[in-house]
């Protein structure tokens, strides 16, 4: 807390000492927050509504990035035949950023949640992927081959050794691809909006119409609900995997 109070502090000094219009002091960004979540923007849309709109965009693109990312990453963990088949094709399209995507979404899908479900897919589906896939590769062949001499089948090998083992790595891919996928979002959402709803378009508008404060409320917005789903998914790793936390001990 000593390190966001001194940060305050000097963004305070800096706004005073450069007194530049787009370098609002805090407590001009405080006001400006409070306006956005009470009386909201020209459009009449509050703060609430652009959050609760980018939300439902990354909710969508990551559940098809899991839904997708993960059962094809444990196939091409799984099966050399189609790994040879699919990381080549993998291996071009990754590379690619997802906001070089957005023009080609844009024309595909047009402007509204489609388009932007679409650029968050791409963003999240690759850490999730590639993850999950050396997670199939990293499980201990020790392990495999025991439960395999004592009389289990490659589908019970996968489900009670392989999984198990493989669930760390594939949450850290998901907390990776949450990430990517917020950033992609808000790029996204600056390029075009229709209804104009999200924060990154509400970041882009309160700079075109030169409403500082409000930019830099919706700016940090935006890191507030990154900091918030990394955090959400770090709770939920820690308890779903204490046993980690008892192995390290021993």
């Amino acid at each position: 807390m000593s390190s966001i109070a001194i940060a305050l502090i000097f963004w305070h000094v800096v706004s005073y000492i450069l007194s530049i219009a787009y370098i609002p002091s805090p407590i001009a960004v405080a006001i400006a927050f409070m306006r956005l979540s009470v009386e909201g923007d020209v459009f009449g849309y509050t703060l609430f509504h652009h959050s609760v709109a980018s939300l439902i965009r990354i909710a969508i693109g990551l559940f098809f990035a899991v839904i997708i990312g993960i059962p094809l990453g444990i196939i091409i963990g799984l099966s050399e035949r189609v790994s040879y088949f699919v990381s080549p094709i993998v291996e071009v399209i990754r590379p690619i950023s997802p906001i070089a995507w957005i023009p080609f979404s844009i024309i595909l899908f047009g402007i509204g949640l489609t388009s932007h479900a679409f650029i968050i897919w791409l963003g999240a589906f690759f850490p999730i992927l590639l993850n999950t896939y050396s997670s199939m590769k990293g499980t201990s062949q020790t392990f495999v081959e025991v439960v395999k001499s004592m009389g289990a089948s490659n589908l019970q090998t996968i489900r009670y050794v392989i999984l198990p083992g493989s669930l760390p790595d594939i949450i850290t891919g998901f907390r990776i691809g949450v990430g990517v996928g917020w950033m992609c979002l808000i790029a996204s959402e600056m390029v075009g909006q229709y209804p104009p709803l999200g924060l990154g378009f509400l970041v882009l508008f309160m700079a075109e119409i030169g409403r500082y404060p409000s930019m830099i409320a919706g700016m940090l917005t935006i890191g507030f609900f990154g900091i918030l789903l990394n955090y959400i998914i770090l709770f939920l790793e820690k308890k779903l995997f204490k046993w980690r936390e008892k192995i390290e001990v021993y």
